[in-house]
Parts: structure tokens; C-alpha cells; sequence
């Protein structure tokens, strides 16, 4: 904790912290005029959300006993050089003559003064030196628009004498101007560092997701432990280490956080990185998967990048994407969707609003030729941002930038009340689908719950259908299963922007969007060939916790799942170097089909150049996730500048992508801040 000298200074940064969103709202809830008990209100009050990490930031406290070496020293030599000031002038003082103060600037001139002439002109050069550091400071200080001491009338800046008063309120101004500093980079239990809390927007705490560490002989558990990412596993030393089953991850927010704190001016810290996220949030232009179908993607080159690894030379990265395939078109008609997003100040927590701007923009690029989309969002009040809006007006207002930043809270009641209004008063005879996208809990007042429902309630009576998506991890809300049961209606979570595309998708072309059933895909590698390999990403935020990322999961319409190898191949002509299996059910027959196929070493192009487009993306982006959370495998040398030369070679085609433009732009973000 920074030391700064004022008893009030801890209890002025535990006063700067933001209200929880809702708070104000949940305790209006709570007055007297509600007529609940005191223990309701206790209940109430209490029930606010801790920040994650709280905890261990508040311990971390104990162990810093104050500041830095270095601003302990510059502190101290700021006093020292007041004590000089302060001590020139005192001593200049007392070698003047007794008479007028030591603000008087007329000399005696006789006679009898001959003799001290030398002793004089050395007290006037103190003197005069004196006054010029405080005629400096004095500027300085307006400057910097804090305290500047006092100027008698008709006194001489260059000869006027700082009083022992002056020289107090001089060192007090530069304390102060050295405490503001501090208290600028300061955060609670931050020592005077840039190290930042948790969003206090974040609704749900961020799970502990990954995949868990095999406790086996021949992995290395400890550098997991230390360093926080899967270590390179020798295949040969244990038949388990030989398989994998390949996680998948749609989750993107720790990109999206990571290029808002970049365009602001500020790096993330490592932690807050995660490499699948920096991979799931590339658009990859892959070839079309066969209808009703799904297609498996493997590509692989040299690794670009140099290995800081002694024992792994020559390293190889192997690339799988499983994509789904798109539905029948012939089975959409024209459609009209109503669209209301939250923009309150909830919005912020694990990148919500971004979520749901990359699930617009997904949703832009399949709308049909005739359909048509009300996009309204809303905090405190609804407001329409586009009416009836085709295809191309909808991507023109999503790549301008007319999503409003997230502030102030969400009324969902006046929102449910504006669509469902705008879905009964539409005169053109075509049915409209109501979607509200909300970050908020479902805490509705007494009086709210009924009114949104009976709202939502004249949506279904027209034989329209809506349905509410929540952002977040899991849909165990009572308040919301009830106001779906008691208005006909769907409320589901979405936790990436692909399952709110999802929902967003589903009402368009009014069926489930689910184009295969229990997706796995296991990875073999053949030991005779691969000396060691390591996955990217998707490492366990915690070994006790149970394995949260999904191996086997149900794919919708459109979507794309990618995973990333890092291999080191022995010398030789063994072939092959992994074989892939893919599985899944068909919906509509609920039969298993298999896609099986080996990797060999001709499918690994022989430069990262030669490798196809969206490798090239993929690599890209897993590679500037790790210089940016400090990877033990990132370049040592100038990551990002290498990275950012990489960039700069990839075809054409790909450089016009809107993704990997906002993957450069955060690399060269980082780049200017670092």
C-alpha cells in the first residue's frame, strides 16, 4: 500500500469504488414503502455479488509493506532538496542586518557597510539562487494548476526571500502533486501499480474452464502449476498421453476486453488472456461444409515463429476445424425480427456487449434478400436505432460504430413493453419475431413481473413467437421460467456470441438450428513419429476444478470449432504422424456418421507461407494471445513487432477480413503501449 502520509488515505480508496449495477434500484426495492420485514432488507443488502479475486488482491496487501525502492528514493530526494531550499534561505536570513523583515529588498548604503561587500554579495547570490528555484517551482506549480505561494506587493521575483512559511506550504504542494501521481496509478491494494480490478459489472463469476491436467507418469504437472499452460507431452511415455479428446471453446470475450483496454491505452494482464478465446474469435473463411452435413478441416505448416525451447527445434503446428453446414435456404421465408438489446452498465461484465455485436453482425451476413430487422436498444428507456432495416442498412449501422457504449441500468419491462407494441401495431400482415438480448438477472419488482408478462403475453396471442436470451453462463433462474411458463414464451442462456446468434438465427428462420448432435473428435498421435506435442489454450484455471470446457457438444448452423498443436517430429519417414476421428448424429435420422482420416507429413506445408489463409489467422492470433499473457513459449525477442511482420504477408483475401483487422489492430495497440 502506498505509504502517502494521510491517515485518511485507505479510507478514501475503499470510498472510490463504483456501486454495484442495480444497487441503487435492488435497495429501492428494499424501503420501508415495501412493506417487508427487516429480515427481507437485510437479505437484500446483503446480497451483492463479491468481485472475483477480491480476496486474493485484499491478501496481497499484507505483503507490501510500501512502495517501490526506486519511489521511496525519489521521495526522499524531494525532500532533501525542500530541507536545501528551505536551509539557503534560512541561513541566507540570518546573515542579513536586524532591521526590516526578511521580505525587505532596500540596502543600506553607507560607509561602514564597505568592508562586508564580499560577505553581501555572497548572500545576495544565495539569495538570488534561492529565488529562482522558487520562482521556478512557482511556475511549475501553476503548471500543473496546484498552490503557488504568495507574492508580496512590489516584491522582486529575483531577489524576493522565501519565508520558513513559504518553504512549508512549497514542499506540502509537492507532496501533494506527488501523492496525486500516485493515487492516479493506484488502485486498491495495487501499491501504486497499473494492476487493475475486476470489472464490478460482472454479473456471474468467471468459471473455472479448461481442460483438466492428465495425472499420469511422463506430464509434467509442476509446469503446469508454475507457468499455467500445458507443457509439451512426450506420447512415448504413457499410452493416455497418445490420445485427445479436442476441446471446444466459443467463447470470445477475453479478445474483445483485451482490444477495449488496447484502444483505450492500456495492456490486459496475462491472466485476463485466453488463447481459445483469441482463436474462436476469428471469422475463418473455410470451404463449404456438405449440406446436412459436417466437414473436418486440418491444415498444418512450420511454425513461424522461433522456439525458445532448446530441446524443440523445427516446430510444426497442426490446425483441426470442424465446421457445420448451413441450412437449406428453400426452407426460410421472408421474415420480420424485432430485436431489443440491453446497453446498461451490465453490459460491460465479460465483454457482453461485444458478444453481442459480433452475434448481430454474424446474423447481417445470412439475413435473406426480403428480410427485415427493428434494432432498438435500451438502458433506462428503449430507443430505435433501425426500423425495418435490409441487410446491407444493418451491416452499415453495425460497422460504423452505432452500438452506444454500455451505461446506466436496464428497464427490461419498458423494453419487453416497446417490441412487443411495435409487433402488434405492424399493418404490412407479415408475422414479426420478438428477440430481447439482456444481461439482467430477472430480479423484477412485485409490480414488474406481471406487467412484462402480461406484455409478452399479447405477443403469444397473435401466434407470435418471442423469447428472451440472457447473457449468461447457465439459465437456473426461477423468475425467468416463470415468466416464460406464464407467457408462452423461451427464455434461453447464451454465453458466447454464437449461441446468441443462435437464438437470433432459430427466430429468423422459425426452427431449431442444431445441424449435429454429440460432436467429438479425437486426436491420436503415433509416438513413432512425434517427439513431443502441447496444446494451445484451453489450459484448467484451477487443478481442482472439474474439466469445464465440453468435448462433445451439439453444433448449430454455421458454426465453427478450431483447435491448435504445437509438434516437435522425430527425424525419419514413419508415417503417419496422427490420425483424426470425427463423430456425431444426424438430427433428423438420429444416425451416427464418422469422418476418419490420417495426417501426414505432406499435409504439414513446408513453410507458414504455403499454408492455407485461415491456418495462417489461426496461428496469428493463438501466437499474439501468448506475447501477450507472457507465454513461456512466445518469442523472447520483439514478439509482437514479429508477429505484426507476419501480418503483413498473409494474402490479401484475408487482410480485408474485419477480424483479423481488429487481431492487427490489437497487436499494434499493444505494440505503441508497451
Amino acid at each position: 500500500m502506498p505509504e502517502f502520509g494521510f491517515d485518511d488515505w485507505i479510507d478514501a480508496q475503499l470510498r472510490n469504488v463504483p456501486l454495484p449495477p442495480n444497487l441503487l434500484a435492488r435497495l429501492a426495492e428494499s424501503a420501508p414503502g415495501a412493506n417487508k420485514l427487516d429480515a427481507e432488507i437485510d437479505a437484500a443488502l446483503c446480497d451483492v455479488p463479491v468481485p472475483p479475486h477480491l480476496e486474493s488482491r485484499l491478501r496481497r496487501i499484507t505483503r507490501r509493506n510500501g512502495p517501490p525502492f526506486w519511489r521511496k528514493f525519489g521521495l526522499a530526494a524531494s525532500v532533501l532538496v525542500m530541507i536545501g531550499l528551505g536551509a539557503t534561505a534560512y541561513v541566507s536570513f540570518l546573515a542579513g542586518t536586524v532591521g526590516p523583515g526578511p521580505r525587505q529588498t532596500a540596502r543600506r548604503e553607507s560607509a561602514s557597510e564597505a568592508t562586508t561587500v564580499p560577505s553581501k554579495a555572497k548572500d545576495a547570490e544565495s539569495r538570488r539562487l534561492a529565488s529562482a528555484a522558487l520562482a521556478a517551482e512557482r511556475a511549475s506549480a501553476r503548471r500543473r494548476a496546484t498552490p503557488v505561494l504568495p507574492v508580496a506587493s512590489g516584491e522582486s521575483s529575483e531577489t524576493a526571500l522565501p519565508s520558513l512559511e513559504d518553504v512549508a506550504a512549497l514542499g506540502s504542494s509537492v507532496r501533494q502533486a506527488i501523492d496525486a501521481k500516485l493515487r492516479e496509478q493506484a488502485a486498491l491494494g495495487a501499491n501504486g501499480t497499473l494492476d487493475r480490478l475486476p470489472d464490478l459489472e460482472t454479473f456471474e463469476p468467471a468459471l473455472a474452464w479448461g481442460v483438466s491436467p492428465p495425472r499420469v507418469r511422463g506430464y509434467d504437472l509442476l509446469f503446469e502449476l508454475k507457468h499455467g499452460e500445458h507443457p509439451f507431452v512426450v506420447p512415448a511415455a504413457d499410452n493416455s498421453l497418445a490420445s485427445n479428446d479436442l476441446p471446444f471453446a466459443f467463447r470470445t470475450a477475453s479478445f474483445d476486453r483485451a482490444l477495449s483496454q488496447v484502444r483505450s491505452g492500456t495492456l490486459p494482464t496475462g491472466n485476463e488472456i485466453r488463447i481459445e478465446d483469441f482463436l474462436a474469435a476469428q471469422d475463418y473463411t473455410l470451404p463449404p461444409a456438405p449440406r446436412a452435413g459436417l466437414a473436418l478441416h486440418t491444415a498444418g505448416s512450420v511454425s513461424p515463429l522461433p522456439s525458445k525451447d532448446p530441446a524443440y527445434k523445427d516446430l510444426r503446428l497442426l490446425h483441426f476445424a470442424v465446421q457445420s453446414a448451413a441450412p437449406d435456404e428453400g426452407l426460410h421465408h421472408p421474415n420480420r425480427l424485432i430485436v431489443a438489446f440491453d446497453t446498461s452498465a451490465q453490459m460491460r461484465g465479460q465483454a457482453r456487449l461485444d458478444a453481442t455485436r459480433r452475434a448481430l453482425t454474424k446474423l447481417v451476413a445470412h439475413l435473406g434478400e426480403n428480410d427485415r430487422v427493428t434494432l432498438i436498444r435500451f438502458a433506462e428507456q428503449p430507443t430505435v436505432l433501425a426500423e425495418e432495416a435490409s441487410r446491407e442498412q444493418l451491416a452499415t449501422l453495425l460497422a460504423d460504430g452505432g452500438l452506444p457504449a454500455p451505461s446506466g441500468t436496464a428497464n427490461l419491462p419498458a423494453a419487453i413493453a416497446e417490441v412487443s407494441r411495435r409487433a402488434r401495431d405492424a399493418t404490412d400482415g407479415i408475422a414479426r419475431q420478438v428477440v430481447v438480448i439482456t444481461a439482467d438477472r430477472g430480479n423484477f419488482a412485485p409490480q414488474a413481473l406481471p406487467q412484462a408478462a402480461e406484455a409478452l403475453q399479447q405477443v403469444a396471442d397473435m401466434n407470435l413467437s418471442w423469447r428472451i436470451i440472457r447473457l449468461a453462463a447457465e439459465d437456473n433462474d426461477a423468475h425467468w421460467s416463470d415468466l416464460a411458463e406464464q407467457a408462452r414464451g423461451k427464455v434461453q442462456a447464451a454465453g458466447s456470441p454464437d449461441q446468441i446468434f443462435a437464438g437470433l438465427d432459430e427466430a429468423l428462420i422459425g426452427r431449431p438450428v442444431i445441424a449435429a448432435k454429440s460432436v467429438a473428435v479425437k486426436l491420436t498421435f503415433n509416438p513413432e513419429v512425434v517427439a513431443a506435442y502441447r496444446l494451445l489454450g484451453h489450459e484448467a484455471t484451477t487443478l481442482t476444478a472439474g474439466e469445464n470446457t465440453p468435448v462433445v457438444i451439439d453444433l448449430e448452423d454455421y458454426q465453427v470449432a478450431t483447435t491448435l498443436y504445437e509438434l516437435s517430429l522425430k527425424a525419419g519417414v514413419a508415417e503417419p504422424v496422427a490420425t483424426v476421428d470425427l463423430t456425431w448424429r444426424h438430427p433428423p435420422t438420429d444416425q451416427t456418421l464418422r469422418i476418419a482420416r490420417p495426417i501426414l507429413r505432406k499435409h504439414l506445408a513446408g513453410s507458414f507461407s504455403q499454408a492455407p489463409a485461415w491456418h495462417q489467422e489461426a496461428v496469428i492470433a493463438a501466437k499474439a494471445a501468448e506475447a501477450l499473457r507472457g507465454s513461456q513459449y512466445a518469442a523472447t525477442t520483439r514478439p509482437i513487432a514479429q508477429l505484426l511482420d507476419l501480418a503483413g504477408q498473409v494474402p490479401q483475401s484475408l487482410a480485408k477480413e474485419s477480424d483479423f483487422r481488429q487481431l492487427v489492430g490489437l497487436l499494434k495497440g499493444a505494440e505503441k503501449s508497451r
